[in-house]
């Protein structure tokens, strides 16, 4: 797109113009601080099919910018449906407010970050991220990362993620992640399924994990190259499962 459609709202606009320049676009600080909450709401709105339709065409950069998606503060309506999608550049959509759950199964992204943003849940299964996933302070319904693949390192410190009944909050059986998992004071209301994974290490750290019928840290079969670290968490149910895993280090 050499333009921007006229017919795009002014923070769509706002967005297209900043990603041509390497630029984060903050809707939070732009918004106006005296009028009511809906109002608020609705002068930081953007429509996810512009954000979809932004990282499958982005704008060309201006000369020396290497272009990203990074959002702040907004409230995006309808659904992120990004199914089977390979985009080229990075995501960055914190502290935004997602009306309808984040759709990746089996995309191909640079990298991603969802840091303190609420969301009714993430579904990536098989999805590949060249870089890392951030989920720091992101508050979520249930994601589902089955056999994702992420070469960078996953970061889930800080976040609150609620299973659906008797399902895992975190589900995320043979998934492998080239670097670290990183959970520091994660609340995992249904527990992490890590069952077959591999990583180069995990750390839960400062956190409450629990599921009522099942282990609310399952790591059968989980390979790890160095250390698995699990210090100062609380754990509810069926406590942890370590059935046939391979920890090379401590």
């Amino acid at each position: 797109m050499s333009t921007p459609p006229a017919q795009w709202s002014a923070n769509a606009q706002q967005l297209w113009h900043a990603m041509r320049t390497g630029a984060a676009l903050d809707l939070a600080a732009s918004a106006p601080g005296s009028t009511s909450r809906a109002s608020r709401s609705s002068s930081r709105e953007i429509a996810a099919e512009t954000i979809a339709r932004l990282l499958l065409q982005p704008p060309s950069p201006e000369p020396g910018v290497v272009s990203q998606l990074h959002l702040i503060g907004a409230t995006i309506t309808g659904k992120l449906h990004l199914p089977y999608a390979t985009v080229e550049i990075p995501v960055a959509l914190v502290d935004c407010r997602f009306e309808a759950a984040v759709e990746l199964n089996d995309a191909s992204l640079r990298a991603v970050d969802l840091s303190g943003s609420s969301l009714p849940g993430l579904n990536g299964d098989r999805l590949r991220i060249e870089g890392d996933l951030a989920l720091v302070r992101t508050v979520s319904g249930a994601i589902s990362l089955f056999r994702a693949d992420v070469a960078g390192d996953v970061w889930l410190s800080g976040a609150k993620i609620t299973g659906e009944g008797a399902d895992y909050a975190l589900r995320a059986p043979q998934m492998r992640i080239g670097g670290g998992l990183y959970a520091e004071s994660v609340h995992a209301l249904g527990g992490l399924n890590l069952w077959g994974s591999q990583a180069f290490t995990v750390e839960v750290t400062n956190g409450r994990l629990s599921h009522a019928t099942h282990a609310a840290l399952r790591c059968d079969g989980l390979h790890l190259a160095q250390d698995l670290r699990c210090t100062g968490v609380s754990v509810d149910g069926g406590g942890v499962s370590l059935f046939g895993a391979t920890i090379g280090g401590q």
